[in-house]
């Protein structure tokens, strides 16, 4: 141990409340630090988990290839874990009774040890058990093919019967053919392999994946990638996505260095102003300015070394803590999401050389003072007199309205006080990033209010009519408020002489309804009526505004069931009246109202219509929205009672959707503001330990006044005027450029999209003041006691 480390370890244990105040200091700062890199890793892997349950926990599918290749390389070193199917080929239904379906398809063959890969895909039913079972796509599902059928599948002309125990979602981007049919196999059977993949090392995957896949012979092109999990892990094959992360953590990391220089800069600086008679007496006794640089580098990394593992403690404990309450919000709301914390080496090397870093820049400026200290000044005690202007020499005209001289005095020191200027800048940071940031998190990550619509839609399709049976089991539930149920299908706009429409129209999708005659009669005077709802439509300038899906005097349009564009002469004019969808009897509030317009005819109307429009009975679906009592405590035994009746079909459960969102929003809200407020704590710490080492410093100044009589109520009323000035000015002007940033920050992240108004950040301003005003009477108390206890005589002889 040299001269100096031991100089230094000896300064540190002397003074000992100076240190203590600096590494908590240093403590708080490394707090944010740790936390930031710990939270954004544990993020990053929670995310990436998350996105791994589509494809079963594997990130990669090689090409198929034969069962020889597909073994080699599930022995690759880079693996840490494997799992293959067979494709046993596409393959043909039987003949049932049945509505066209699009053929052939594919069946895979999954080993019977790997069968838990089709829990993530199922949706009802059960996971295949023996090898004459199967799980289907719900694509291929219809009255007399679902959940508990046989079928006959015909590969390579050869036919089997299998059992459907389950359907999976043939929309699943996993990894096997959801679009088909899987079984399982214990013995596995003949047919080109895919061999699905997770990797050990996730540095650079993508190219690791492609040098695998290119050193077995297979096709570059056929590597199916889990692109979502691996753009969490900064591995996109978009360079768009992957600059965004990259500028989302390095503007984080920004703020938070910023941040922590500041702090550990301040406590550094006035560790070094308390130590300048000791630097005085060690340039008298040789000490050279290089060496007390070195001596004040030293002391700082000996103080960042316990704050580092103090912070690292607090960091992740409330980390932990964090986790774990927002785990219970995401676990009451049904989100298939965890948090998880992640301590791994990446993070805590990071910060502890992120720490090591900003302690050596916050150091520099300090250590370069302490190596001007001339001896002479020192042992005077001498500290170096602020550079005051003419400006701040002049007394304002404002001093004229203040008639107590306290007052008075109280403005002159305020205005001559040299360090007050970084002061105020300090807490106007403060201000402004807590207003302006919790302002924005609080526009963007609103719980937006969504426009009245049903709380529970379905559709059964390739059924037939299943209106009658609906009704019945509606009128069986309770807490159904409101119901409609109609049949309805999907039809396009076209262009026609006979019915002119703009460009914006031309190619609309427009929802037939089906309604009885009776309804159609009383509520519509047995006209055909369109459903018309308002649209945000967006110049060549940027320039968004609201109207109508459809013109008001439109009265006519070609429509047809056929989307396609090369069959112009399909469809069929039709004439109608246009109502709002608020004002439609039984269709207002319980349809969405922007954007999508319906068409409301009767059952003989659509009958007269259905050749013209290619649409036969067959393809109308059923239709349901249900309006409830009780939202929050219905809806999931409605959509139970739903599926138990007509077995999978695709529900919309806004409730659970709100409720999930809100969830969401919440944890995401709950993260966003406790960063801000740590950040807002830092900087805020800033200001406490300037004041209170100006405070310290003032100790002299008081006393002489206490010895002319000033009575120490008057002295702190004095105090508290400064006190009051300083918080009040960064108080105003913080707000001022709080509000904003955060109006800034919102408008150029909503863009032109004008149905969005602004929630004014005034709450987090009163916060910010009241936050102040504790501040401000901390400091009037510590004054009270200081004044108090202090020994006049002996501050008054040591000047």
């Amino acid at each position: 141990m040299g001269i100096l480390t031991k100089l230094g370890w000896r300064s540190l244990r002397t003074t000992r409340g100076r240190t203590l105040m600096t590494i908590g200091a240093m403590a708080l700062a490394a707090t944010l630090a740790v936390a930031s890199l710990v939270g954004l890793r544990s993020v990053q892997m929670s995310f990436y988990r998350y996105a791994l349950q589509n494809t079963g926990g594997m990130l990669a599918a090689l090409p198929a290839t034969t069962p020889a290749k597909a073994a080699k390389l599930r022995a690759d070193p880079a693996f840490r874990k494997t799992v293959s199917y067979v494709e046993e080929g596409r393959a043909t239904l039987g003949q049932t009774r049945t509505n066209h379906i699009q053929e052939p398809f594919h069946l895979a063959a999954l080993a019977s040890a790997d069968k838990a890969m089709l829990k993530p895909l199922l949706v009802s039913g059960r996971v295949p058990a023996r090898a004459d079972e199967v799980l289907m796509s719900d694509l291929l599902v219809t009255d007399h093919r679902n959940v508990g059928s046989t079928i006959k599948v015909t590969v390579a002309k050869r036919t089997k019967t299998y059992r459907v125990v389950g359907t999976m979602n043939g929309y699943n981007p996993s990894f096997l053919p959801t679009d088909g049919l899987i079984r399982v196999a214990a013995k596995r059977p003949a047919g080109r392999t895919v061999v699905m993949v997770d990797l050990k090392s996730l540095s650079d995957a993508r190219a690791q994946l492609k040098a695998i896949t290119k050193r077995a012979g297979l096709k570059q092109d056929q590597l199916q990638v889990n692109d979502e999990a691996l753009s969490t892990m900064w591995g996109s094959a978009d360079a768009r996505k992957r600059s965004t992360l990259v500028t989302v953590v390095a503007v984080i990391m920004a703020i938070v260095g910023a941040v922590a220089l500041i702090m550990i800069y301040t406590s550094i600086n006035l560790s070094v102003r308390a130590h300048r008679q000791r630097y005085g007496l060690l340039r008298s006794i040789g000490t050279t300015p290089h060496q007390l640089r070195h001596l004040v580098y030293g002391e700082a990394l000996m103080l960042a070394a316990p704050a580092l593992v103090l912070g690292g403690v607090v960091g992740i404990g409330g980390l932990a803590v964090a986790f774990h309450l927002m785990n219970g919000v995401l676990a009451g709301n049904l989100l298939p999401i965890t948090l998880i914390l992640t301590v791994d080496w990446l993070p805590l090397v990071g910060a502890a050389v992120f720490m090591a870093l900003i302690t050596l820049l916050a150091a520099a400026r300090p250590a370069w003072r302490a190596s001007r200290v001339t001896p002479i000044a020192a042992i005077r005690a001498l500290d170096p007199s602020p550079r005051l202007t003419q400006r701040r020499l002049r007394t304002p005209w404002w001093m004229q309205y203040l008639h107590q001289p306290l007052l008075r005095l109280a403005a002159k020191f305020d205005r001559r006080e040299g360090r007050r200027g970084t002061m105020l800048a300090t807490l106007v940071v403060t201000v402004a990033l807590f207003v302006g940031l919790t302002g924005f998190v609080g526009n963007i990550w609103r719980i937006w209010d969504s426009p009245t619509s049903a709380d529970i839609t379905a559709v059964v399709s390739g059924r037939g009519d299943q209106t009658g049976a609906m009704r019945q089991l509606i009128r069986r539930l309770d807490g159904i408020q409101r119901s409609l149920v109609t049949r309805q299908a999907n039809l396009v706009i076209r262009r026609d002489a006979a019915a002119p429409t703009d460009d914006a129209l031309t190619g609309m999708g427009v929802t037939l309804y089906v309604v009885t005659d009776a309804r159609a009669q009383r509520d519509f005077a047995g006209q055909p009526t369109l459903l018309n709802t308002k649209l945000q439509y967006v110049d060549a300038k940027g320039h968004a505004t609201i109207d109508w899906a459809v013109d008001p005097k439109v009265t006519k349009l070609k429509l047809t069931a056929s989307d396609g564009e090369a069959d112009t002469k399909a469809g069929r004019v039709v004439s109608f009246k246009v109502m709002p969808l608020a004002k439609a009897p039984g269709f207002g509030g319980m349809l969405y109202p922007d954007g999508q317009i319906g068409l409301v005819v009767g059952t003989s109307q659509y009958r007269a219509w259905a050749k013209g429009l290619n649409l036969p009975a067959r393809d109308l679906q059923t239709a349901v929205a249900l309006k409830l009592t009780r939202p929050a405590a219905t809806h999931t035994t409605v959509v139970k009672a739903l599926k138990g009746r007509f077995g999978q079909l695709p529900v919309t459960d806004t409730v659970a959707d709100n409720q999930q969102a809100l969830a969401l929003t919440t944890v995401i809200r709950t993260a966003c503001y406790g960063f801000i407020t740590l950040i807002a704590l830092v900087c805020l710490a800033t200001v406490v330990n300037h004041t209170f080492a100006s405070l310290m410093t003032a100790r002299r100044g008081l006393a002489m006044l206490q010895s002319i009589g000033t009575t120490p109520r008057q002295v702190v009323a004095m105090q508290g005027w400064q006190y009051a000035m300083l918080l009040v000015r960064g108080w105003l002007i913080g707000s001022v450029l709080g509000v904003g940033l955060s109006v800034s920050l919102f408008k150029m992240m909503i863009g032109g999209y004008q149905q969005v108004h602004i929630i004014w950040p005034w709450a987090q301003v009163l916060i910010a003041g009241a936050g102040l005003l504790v501040v401000g009477l901390v400091f009037v108390l510590v004054t009270w006691r200081m004044l108090n206890r202090q020994d006049i005589d002996q501050l008054l002889r040591t000047a």
